[in-house]
Protein backbone atom coordinates (compact mmCIF):
# COMPACT_ATOMS: atom_id res chain seq x y z
CA UNK A 1 0.00 0.00 0.00
CA UNK A 2 2.80 2.41 0.89
CA UNK A 3 4.55 1.78 -2.42
CA UNK A 4 1.34 2.32 -4.39
CA UNK A 5 0.59 5.53 -2.52
CA UNK A 6 4.14 6.77 -3.16
CA UNK A 7 3.90 6.05 -6.86
CA UNK A 8 0.48 7.66 -7.26
CA UNK A 9 1.63 10.73 -5.35
CA UNK A 10 4.77 10.97 -7.47
CA UNK A 11 2.76 10.72 -10.70
CA UNK A 12 0.22 13.33 -9.59
CA UNK A 13 3.06 15.66 -8.59
CA UNK A 14 4.85 15.08 -11.89
CA UNK A 15 1.66 15.80 -13.84
CA UNK A 16 1.20 19.07 -11.96
CA UNK A 17 4.82 20.08 -12.55
CA UNK A 18 4.57 19.24 -16.24
CA UNK A 19 1.33 21.18 -16.60
CA UNK A 20 2.70 24.36 -15.06
CA UNK A 21 6.37 24.42 -16.07
CA UNK A 22 6.36 22.90 -19.58
CA UNK A 23 10.11 22.27 -19.34
CA UNK A 24 10.11 18.50 -19.77
CA UNK A 25 8.75 16.74 -22.83
CA UNK A 26 7.78 13.11 -23.29
CA UNK A 27 7.80 10.44 -20.64
CA UNK A 28 11.01 11.60 -18.94
CA UNK A 29 9.09 13.31 -16.18
CA UNK A 30 6.92 10.25 -15.53
CA UNK A 31 9.90 7.90 -15.31
CA UNK A 32 11.64 10.34 -13.00
CA UNK A 33 8.55 10.52 -10.80
CA UNK A 34 8.24 6.73 -10.66
CA UNK A 35 11.90 6.39 -9.70
CA UNK A 36 11.47 9.12 -7.09
CA UNK A 37 8.50 7.30 -5.58
CA UNK A 38 10.35 3.99 -5.46
CA UNK A 39 13.41 5.74 -4.02
CA UNK A 40 11.31 7.37 -1.31
CA UNK A 41 9.80 4.00 -0.43
CA UNK A 42 13.25 2.38 -0.27
CA UNK A 43 14.55 5.24 1.86
CA UNK A 44 11.69 4.64 4.29
CA UNK A 45 12.30 0.89 4.28
CA UNK A 46 16.05 1.03 5.10
CA UNK A 47 17.13 1.08 8.74
CA UNK A 48 18.07 4.57 9.97
CA UNK A 49 21.67 3.52 10.65
CA UNK A 50 22.12 2.49 6.99
CA UNK A 51 20.19 5.28 5.23
CA UNK A 52 23.24 7.36 4.39
CA UNK A 53 24.98 4.39 2.84
CA UNK A 54 21.82 3.40 0.96
CA UNK A 55 21.48 6.89 -0.53
CA UNK A 56 25.17 6.87 -1.48
CA UNK A 57 24.85 3.49 -3.22
CA UNK A 58 21.71 4.69 -5.03
CA UNK A 59 23.45 7.86 -6.20
CA UNK A 60 26.45 5.85 -7.40
CA UNK A 61 24.23 3.44 -9.31
CA UNK A 62 22.49 6.42 -10.90
CA UNK A 63 25.87 7.85 -11.93
CA UNK A 64 26.89 4.49 -13.36
CA UNK A 65 23.67 4.12 -15.36
CA UNK A 66 23.88 7.76 -16.49
CA UNK A 67 27.43 7.37 -17.75
CA UNK A 68 26.62 4.06 -19.44
CA UNK A 69 23.58 5.61 -21.12
CA UNK A 70 25.65 8.58 -22.25
CA UNK A 71 28.13 6.23 -23.91
CA UNK A 72 25.35 4.47 -25.83
CA UNK A 73 23.03 7.38 -26.68
CA UNK A 74 23.88 10.79 -28.05
CA UNK A 75 21.64 13.35 -26.29
CA UNK A 76 20.18 16.32 -28.16
CA UNK A 77 22.06 19.61 -28.03
CA UNK A 78 20.24 20.75 -24.88
CA UNK A 79 20.08 17.37 -23.11
CA UNK A 80 21.74 16.33 -19.90
CA UNK A 81 25.45 15.72 -20.44
CA UNK A 82 25.20 16.87 -24.06
CA UNK A 83 28.79 18.05 -23.64
CA UNK A 84 30.79 16.14 -21.05
CA UNK A 85 33.42 18.17 -19.23
CA UNK A 86 36.14 17.17 -16.81
CA UNK A 87 33.94 18.36 -13.93
CA UNK A 88 31.15 15.99 -15.04
CA UNK A 89 33.56 13.08 -15.29
CA UNK A 90 35.04 13.90 -11.88
CA UNK A 91 31.62 14.09 -10.21
CA UNK A 92 30.45 10.84 -11.80
CA UNK A 93 33.70 9.10 -10.84
CA UNK A 94 33.46 10.40 -7.28
CA UNK A 95 29.85 9.21 -7.04
CA UNK A 96 30.75 5.74 -8.27
CA UNK A 97 33.77 5.54 -5.94
CA UNK A 98 31.70 6.68 -2.93
CA UNK A 99 29.04 4.10 -3.77
CA UNK A 100 31.65 1.36 -3.98
CA UNK A 101 33.05 2.34 -0.60
CA UNK A 102 29.56 2.46 0.96
CA UNK A 103 28.63 -0.91 -0.55
CA UNK A 104 31.88 -2.39 0.79
CA UNK A 105 31.07 -1.07 4.28
CA UNK A 106 27.54 -2.46 4.15
CA UNK A 107 28.81 -5.84 2.98
CA UNK A 108 31.48 -5.91 5.70
CA UNK A 109 28.83 -5.27 8.35
CA UNK A 110 26.55 -7.92 6.85
CA UNK A 111 29.33 -10.51 6.88
CA UNK A 112 30.26 -9.84 10.49
CA UNK A 113 26.61 -10.25 11.53
CA UNK A 114 26.32 -13.46 9.47
CA UNK A 115 29.49 -14.85 11.09
CA UNK A 116 28.17 -13.93 14.53
CA UNK A 117 24.92 -15.82 13.94
CA UNK A 118 26.71 -18.76 12.31
CA UNK A 119 28.66 -19.34 15.51
CA UNK A 120 25.43 -20.09 17.36
CA UNK A 121 25.01 -16.79 19.14
CA UNK A 122 21.41 -15.58 19.44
Amino acid sequence: MLLSLGLVTALVYATAVAAFTMTVVGFLLYFTAILAGVGAYNFHLVAPAERTDAVTVTAGLFALVLSGSRLLVEPPGIGALSSVTAVHALLIGAGIAAAGYAAYGLERRRRSIARHHARGYP
